[in-house]
């Protein structure tokens, strides 16, 4: 595994610290990662190659227990989501970004 992938894994414990010391509603909801085995059958299922990069995210916690305003990380919003990247981004945070750029 590369640096970064172990530099991710060494992270996310303590952004997860960090969020429960400020109150972030995310830090009370998290579900359990996923097995390698689910990850690989939700990629299938999905049609997707999964980076290393969101294994480790999503083998971390597979999003919430409980949706609520700032606490979606799970797998299942990116099923119905266009494998870039880049399009997800802009699908989720499209509108925040044109009012930014429109402020300039």
């Amino acid at each position: 595994m590369p640096d970064y992938d172990a530099r991710l894994e060494e992270l996310l414990p303590r952004l997860e610290q960090l969020w429960a010391q400020l109150g972030a509603p995310i830090a009370d909801q998290l579900a359990p990662g996923l097995t390698e085995a689910e990850l690989s059958a939700r990629e299938r299922a999905a049609g997707l190659s999964l980076p290393a990069e969101l294994r480790i995210w999503w083998g971390w916690h597979d999003g919430v227990r409980r949706l609520q305003p700032g606490t979606r990380l799970g797998l299942e919003s990116l099923v119905c989501a266009p494998p870039s990247l880049e399009q997800l981004f802009l699908q989720h945070y499209g509108d925040e970004l044109a009012a930014l750029e429109a402020v300039r």
